[in-house]
C-alpha cells in the first residue's frame, strides 16, 4: 500500500513543536512558525483529521506510583488465528499491562507491564503461562531500569539544549491528592484537553486546576507532554534493536549514549536488566536505513556491543505508556 499522504516541511515543523510540547497554545505554535493563528489552527486539525497524530498524551512516570517495569518477549507455536485473537485479547483486557506489540525478528510478540513488586510480576506470569503456555516456544523477560525519550530530530529541527527526561528510576511513593490523580485520567490521552473542560468535568476552578499540574510537573510525575503519530503517514517504520555489552564501563556506556541521543531515528535509550543491556527504539524509513544504522552502531562501538538483535514492531494494539488503568 503507498502512502498518498502529502506532508510538507510546514507539516514537519509543527510535528517537531508537538513533539516537543504537545499541549502548545495555537497562538503559540503560529508564532514559533511564523504563520497567522487561523492556519496554526487548520494546519494542526488536518494533521488530526488525517491521522497522521494519533493522540496528545501527558508522560506520566511510573517510578512515582512506586510501579517496577517489565517486558515480556515472546516467541510463538501452533497459534491459531482464532487463539492469537484469544492472547491479544487477554493481554489487552490485563490492567497491567500497559503496551503490546505484535513483531517481526527475534521475537513475536512483546508485553510492558507495570507491578508493584516481583511477585504481582510472577502472579501475572504463572497465570499467563498457564493458560497459554503451550503456545510459547520461548519467553524472555527484562526489567526496565530506567528510560531516556529523545526529541523526534528527523522533524528538521535545531538542535535544542533540554533537560534530560527520565522515565522510570526507582520507585517512590508520590504523595498525590484524588483531584490530582482525575486531573491525570483526564490529560494522560488528551494533553491538549482545555482547562475550561477539565474544570466542568471535575467542578473544580481554572486557578485550581492550573495549580494542581504545575505542582505535578515540578514534582517529575508528570515529565512531559508529547504526540503519539502515524509513522506510516510519515514514511517511518518503529524497530526496536537489542544491545548485548562486552567490556563495558560507565565511561564506554555514556559515549555511546551520547551518540544515541544525537542520531536523528533514536527516540528511546532503555536500560535493562535481563538477558541484555539496552533497549533501542529506532523510528526511520525502513529495514534498509535501520540496518545501515546497526551497521554504524556495530561499526563505531565493536569494543562494546557483542550483538544486537532486530525487532521490527508491525503492530501496536495497546499502547501510549500511561499508567491510569493502574491508578
Amino acid at each position: 500500500m503507498v502512502n498518498d499522504i502529502k506532508i510538507d516541511n510546514l507539516d514537519m515543523k509543527m510535528l517537531s513543536e508537538l513533539d516537543g510540547n504537545s499541549k502548545i497554545l495555537v497562538t503559540q505554535l503560529a508564532k514559533g512558525l511564523r504563520i497567522s493563528r487561523e492556519v496554526a489552527k487548520y494546519r494542526l486539525k488536518r494533521l488530526v483529521d488525517l491521522n497522521v497524530i494519533k493522540s496528545f498524551t501527558t508522560m506520566i512516570n511510573p517510578a512515582k506510583f512506586e510501579f517496577l517495569i517489565y517486558k515480556i518477549y515472546l516467541k510463538i507455536q501452533n497459534l491459531s488465528t482464532e487463539k492469537e485473537k484469544e492472547l491479544i485479547d487477554y493481554l489487552k483486557k490485563e490492567k497491567k499491562v500497559f503496551w503490546l506489540a505484535k513483531t517481526d525478528g527475534s521475537f513475536d510478540l512483546i508485553a510492558g507491564l507495570y507491578v508493584k513488586n516481583v511477585v504481582e510480576f510472577d502472579k501475572f506470569l504463572s497465570e499467563f503461562m498457564g493458560k497459554f503456555g503451550k503456545y510459547i516456544s520461548s519467553k524472555h523477560i527484562s526489567n526496565t531500569v530506567y528510560s531516556y525519550p529523545f526529541r523526534k530530530k528527523y522533524f528538521l529541527i535545531k538542535e535544542e539544549k533540554r533537560e534530560e527526561i527520565v522515565w522510570g528510576g526507582i520507585p517512590e511513593k508520590e504523595l498525590i491528592d484524588k483531584l490530582s490523580i482525575k486531573i491525570l485520567k483526564l490529560i494522560a490521552e488528551d494533553s491538549r484537553m482545555p482547562i475550561v473542560e477539565i474544570c466542568e468535568k471535575l467542578k473544580t476552578t481554572p486557578k485550581t486546576v492550573i495549580s494542581k499540574i504545575k505542582y505535578l510537573e515540578k514534582r517529575k510525575v508528570i515529565l512531559g507532554y508529547r504526540t503519539i503519530l502515524n509513522l506510516y503517514k510519515i514514511n517511518k517504520s518503529n524497530f526496536k534493536a537489542i544491545i548485548y555489552f562486552q567490556n563495558i564501563s560507565p565511561e564506554k556506556e555514556e559515549k555511546f549514549k551520547d551518540f544515541c541521543r544525537k542520531n536523528p531515528n533514536i527516540i528511546y535509550y532503555i536500560k535493562t536488566i535481563g538477558e541484555w543491556d539496552v533497549e533501542l527504539d529506532i523510528e526511520i524509513e525502513g529495514y534498509k536505513e535501520f540496518n545501515s544504522l546497526i551497521k554504524e552502531i556495530k561499526t563505531n562501538f565493536g569494543d562494546i556491543i557483542k550483538n544486537i538483535e532486530s525487532v521490527y514492531i508491525a503492530e501496536e494494539p495497546k499502547g501510549e505508556l500511561n499508567i491510569v488503568q493502574r491508578i
